[in-house]
């Protein structure tokens, strides 16, 4: 468990990148070329409790969102799925990211690994 005063030391952010889904196209002349991103703070959470890293999770999907642009409308199917593969995409690279695992663990849909306390033999 991190403790308090370590947890508020924490600077560590991760940054979102967008990926543009099918087939982008170069960024037009005058623009800025860097792909729009969003910075999820976790200092606050303990990323070694279930809670924390569901919260991680969440935080992560709406910054996914954010910087894939507005959703379209679910009947619009030719743009519902760009934006969909681009949540995802920039999901999964800001978990990768992170390397926490159980944030990774747990956006895998595996059961976080219980940890057992290894005995010690004294001779």
């Amino acid at each position: 468990m991190i403790s308090t005063s370590a947890r508020a030391g924490l600077s560590a952010i991760v940054a979102l990148g967008f990926a543009a889904a099918a087939g982008a196209g170069l960024a037009a002349p005058g623009t800025d070329p860097s792909p729009p991103s969003r910075t999820v703070v976790y200092r606050d959470l303990d990323l070694s409790q279930p809670a924390g890293a569901q919260v991680m999770l969440t935080r992560i999907h709406g910054a996914a969102m954010a910087v894939c642009g507005p959703a379209p409308d679910m009947r619009d199917l030719e743009r519902a799925k760009p934006y969909r593969t681009c949540v995802d995409d920039a999901e999964g690279r800001s978990v990768m990211s992170l390397g926490n695992a159980s944030v990774i663990s747990l956006y895998s849909g595996k059961a976080m690994p219980i940890r057992l306390a290894q005995g010690g033999r004294q001779r």
